[in-house]
């Protein structure tokens, strides 16, 4: 239900205005929500949303999280992925200029989002291992420990919903996801 009002929220977002700012990395935050909790409808509702919904202004230090956005919201549409988004992501990961948030939670996340829609068990959890050990870090000695983003690796949570709607294995281990 949570999702669903988020997606809602999301797809109502006015053109901005003045100096209104839209965090991307905030916006990724929704849509991992909606991916990994949401309903067909709280997905559906992601469809249409506009690269304004989703950050404002468009400065080029994002450029690669941007695209990424695009990217979920293709995934949520059920569209075949678009090759040249991936690669520019790949790209903007790999830059000399890349944050180390992109290196280490953007990278695996479009390589696991492409490795979804190729069927690719094996790259799904090596995305999903790197994502959860990033986290990890973060969570306990990093930039995520005194906030509440540290509690659960929502990307991850994501990633492995998607893959299990697409029949993929999702199986990791995780100090996040106990065995016993």
């Amino acid at each position: 239900l949570a999702a669903t009002h988020l997606a809602r929220a999301l797809a109502r977002r006015a053109p901005p205005d003045g100096d209104e700012h839209r965090d991307p990395y905030e916006s990724e935050q929704f849509l991992n929500v909606i991916g990994a909790f949401g309903n067909d409808e709280a997905r559906l509702l992601c469809t249409s949303l506009m690269p304004h919904q989703l950050r404002w202004p468009e400065h080029a230090q994002h450029r690669a999280q941007g695209t990424y956005l695009g990217m979920l919201v293709q995934h949520f549409a059920g569209q075949k992925l678009d090759a040249a988004a991936l690669q520019a992501v790949m790209s903007g990961c790999d830059s000399p200029r890349a944050s180390r948030e992109d290196r280490r939670f953007l990278r695996p996340s479009a390589t696991g989002l492409d490795a979804v829609a190729h069927h690719d068990d094996t790259t799904v959890k090596l995305a999903l291992a790197q994502l959860v050990t990033a986290h990890a870090q973060e969570a306990l000695a990093g930039d995520l420990s005194l906030q509440y983003e540290g509690l659960a690796c929502l990307r991850a949570l994501m990633l492995a919903r998607f893959a299990m709607n697409a029949g993929l294995d999702a199986t990791i281990e995780s100090p996040y996801l106990p065995l016993h």
